[in-house]
C-alpha cells in the first residue's frame, strides 16, 4: 500500500524566491478565477500523489481549484491515490493507450474558466506557482497560453530530470530543429516568437504558424472554452496541434512565466528511451497525416534535421554542449546529452524507416 504521507513533495523553493508580485499584490481583492487541473493517468501511483499533494499545497482559493484525473484502467493504486485526495476520477480504459484522447475527455469534463494541463509526473515546486500561471491571464485578457519557461532543476532529483532541466527540454530533436517550449537551466533570454512585453514574472509574446515551439503540457494553463472549441472541431485532439489552431485563429498571444515546473522523468535511462519510442511511433509517425503541428516540417526543417543527425552520430557537438553546460552548472548530469542524443536520434531513425516500409499508414 502506497504511504501519502511518504509522497509529499520535499523540493519546495524558499517562500523569498518566489512570491515577487504575486502574493504581495493579491490580498483579497483579486477574484482568481476556477481553474480545472486535468491529469491523465496510467499505473503512476506514487509519481501521481507527489504531483497531488504539490497541487494541494497550492495558495489558490480551493473552492476555485477542481482536480480531474482520466485514468486509462490502472491496475496499481492510482485509482485509490487520486480518490483518497479528493480528485474527480473519470476511468475511461479504451483509451488505454491514448493519453491525448484522456486530456481530452478530462477537457470536456472540467468546468473551470481555465484549464491546466498537468502530467502525473509533473511537481508544482512552491505554493504560489499556479496564482503566476493564472496572473497574465488578469492582466491580458488576450493571453491564451502560460507556461513557465524552465524545468525545474535541485539538486535533489534524479540525475535524468536534471539533465531534460539542464537542456530545456525532454527531446534533443526538439532543440536541434529549435521549437523547444523552455529555456536550458540558468538562460533567462526569451527569443522565440515576437517579444511584446517584458516584467518581473513574466515574457509575453506572440506567435506565428512558423515559429510556435512545442506548448501545451507540463503544466500548460489556457481557456478551457477556446481549446474545446478548437478541440472539439478537428479529429485527433493533441495538445501541440490545438495550439497551432489557436495561432492560426488568431488568438497568438501567449505567456511564460519566469519560473519552472519539476517534469520528473524518473531514473531509467531504458524505461525513458523506450516511452519516447512508443509516444514518437504513436502520435508523430503513425498519425502523422493527421498531425498538424509538424516537430519535422520537410519543406522547412530539412536542413536542421539533417545537421541534428550528423552531429548527433559524431558525438562531437554535443559533448562539446555537454562540457560548456557542466563548467556552468556543475553537474554530471550534462555528459547524458550525447548519449541521449545518439540513441533517441538512432531509435527515430528506426521508427521512420518502419513507418516507410509500412507504407507512411495513419492509424
Amino acid at each position: 500500500m502506497i504511504s501519502l504521507d511518504d509522497a509529499r513533495p520535499r523540493i519546495i523553493h524558499s517562500t523569498q524566491e518566489v512570491q515577487s508580485s504575486i502574493s504581495s499584490e493579491d490580498g483579497h481583492s483579486v477574484e482568481w478565477p476556477r481553474i480545472s487541473v486535468i491529469i491523465p493517468t496510467l499505473n503512476c501511483a506514487k509519481a501521481l500523489a507527489t504531483c497531488l499533494h504539490s497541487i494541494h499545497c497550492q495558495d489558490y482559493p480551493k473552492e476555485n481549484v477542481e482536480t480531474i484525473v482520466v485514468d486509462g484502467g490502472s491496475g496499481d493504486e492510482t485509482l485509490f491515490v487520486a480518490e483518497s485526495l479528493g480528485c474527480r476520477v473519470v476511468s475511461e480504459p479504451r483509451l488505454r493507450y491514448d493519453q491525448e484522447a484522456r486530456r481530452l475527455l478530462g477537457l470536456r469534463e472540467s468546468v473551470g474558466e481555465l484549464v491546466a494541463f498537468i502530467d502525473s509526473d509533473n511537481i508544482l515546486p512552491h505554493e504560489f506557482l499556479l496564482k503566476k500561471l493564472v496572473r497574465p491571464f488578469l492582466d491580458h485578457p488576450d493571453t491564451n497560453g502560460v507556461e513557465t519557461i524552465w524545468y525545474g532543476y535541485s539538486r535533489a532529483l534524479p540525475a535524468l530530470t536534471r539533465y531534460f532541466a539542464l537542456v530545456g527540454a525532454i527531446d534533443p530533436v526538439v532543440i536541434g530543429l529549435g521549437k523547444a517550449d523552455r529555456l536550458p537551466f540558468g538562460e533567462t533570454k526569451w527569443s522565440t516568437g515576437n517579444l511584446i512585453e517584458v516584467n518581473a514574472d513574466y515574457y509575453r509574446v506572440r506567435f506565428t504558424p512558423h515559429n510556435l515551439p512545442t506548448v501545451g503540457a507540463n503544466g500548460y494553463v489556457a481557456n478551457r472554452d477556446l481549446l474545446l472549441k478548437l478541440g472539439s472541431s478537428k479529429a485527433g485532439f493533441f495538445h501541440i496541434d490545438i495550439n497551432l489552431d489557436m495561432v492560426k485563429a488568431g488568438h497568438n498571444t501567449f505567456a511564460f512565466v519566469k519560473d519552472s515546473i519539476i517534469h520528473d522523468t524518473g531514473r531509467s535511462l531504458r524505461q525513458f528511451l523506450r516511452r519516447r519510442v512508443v509516444y514518437s511511433s504513436q502520435f508523430l509517425f503513425r498519425q502523422y497525416g493527421r498531425r498538424r503541428y509538424k516537430i519535422y516540417d520537410s519543406q522547412v526543417d530539412r536542413a536542421k534535421l539533417l545537421k541534428h543527425v550528423l552531429l548527433s552520430f559524431t558525438i562531437i557537438q554535443p559533448t562539446s554542449r555537454a562540457i560548456r553546460g557542466y563548467k556552468s552548472t556543475p553537474d554530471r548530469a550534462w555528459f547524458f546529452h550525447p548519449v541521449i542524443s545518439l540513441l533517441l536520434t538512432t531509435a527515430y531513425c528506426v521508427c521512420f524507416s518502419s513507418w516507410l516500409i509500412s507504407g507512411r499508414r495513419d492509424d
